[in-house]
């Protein structure tokens, strides 16, 4: 199944899930946000390597090829084809801790249930992250939903070392003065901001946070009527 084939439709045909540690302080949680509780919930699991990445040979990124993990009927299919292998709960749950050390973003179709696949996507690679980082701010969540969480940061805690602003798929953070503070620190812009939860762990002074901003009903049931 192409995720073409969801394109142009009223809704963004992906959204974003946070990463798990990004939010597992964060009250109001749905099931449906929280990578561990979907992993859980199959019946069935498979690994599989990162189409995107067979796209583009020459990408610039180091992360593994093996990381993408389709769950239910797809994880059959992909299995009867060969070119996955079959995950336990606990076996998926590391390999989504393994991928912690990468600026990876979660990726999946936009609506509750998750029945499809879940993408750990890279901006360098990835077919839906890599046209948006040229996109205006009006354009910019046309192909991929935001989570209902927005990225924070403490200004007393920012050291401003610019990791943040290394390690964001989106462009969303940039290093500006603020009042009382001696040097630039980081501030997240609200419009691109995607809700990913990428530079919370990768914030080597813990100075930021992820902060529930949208309804719950941000999530539709379903998509284009077809997969729920």
């Amino acid at each position: 199944i192409l995720l073409e084939e969801l394109a142009g439709g009223e809704l963004p045909a992906t959204r974003i899930i946070p990463r798990w540690r990004s939010i597992e302080e964060t009250k109001g949680v749905l099931p449906c946000e929280d990578v561990r509780e979907i992993l859980k919930a199959q019946d069935q699991l498979a690994l599989i390597p990162c189409v995107c990445q067979r796209l583009h040979p020459h990408r610039e990124c180091d992360v593994p090829n093996e990381k993408c993990i389709v769950v239910g009927r797809t994880a059959l299919y992909h299995l009867k084809r060969g070119d996955g292998r079959t995950l336990c709960v606990d076996e998926a749950l590391r390999r989504i801790e393994e991928l912690d050390d990468y600026p990876l973003v979660h990726i999946t179709l936009n609506q509750k249930g998750v029945n499809l696949l879940l993408c750990n996507c890279h901006a360098c690679c990835c077919e839906v992250i890599k046209p948006m980082r040229s996109q205006t701010k009006v354009e910019l969540t046309q192909g991929l939903a935001k989570s209902r969480f927005l990225a924070v940061v403490d200004p007393e805690g920012c050291r401003g070392c610019g990791t943040c602003l290394e390690s964001c798929p989106f462009g969303a953070i940039q290093m500006k003065s603020h009042p009382g503070h001696d040097r630039a620190r980081a501030f997240v812009d609200p419009d691109k901001c995607m809700g990913c939860g990428v530079c919370v762990l990768r914030c080597r002074a813990e100075a930021r946070a992820m902060k529930l901003v949208r309804p719950t009903d941000h999530i539709p049931e379903t998509i284009a009527g077809i997969y729920g």
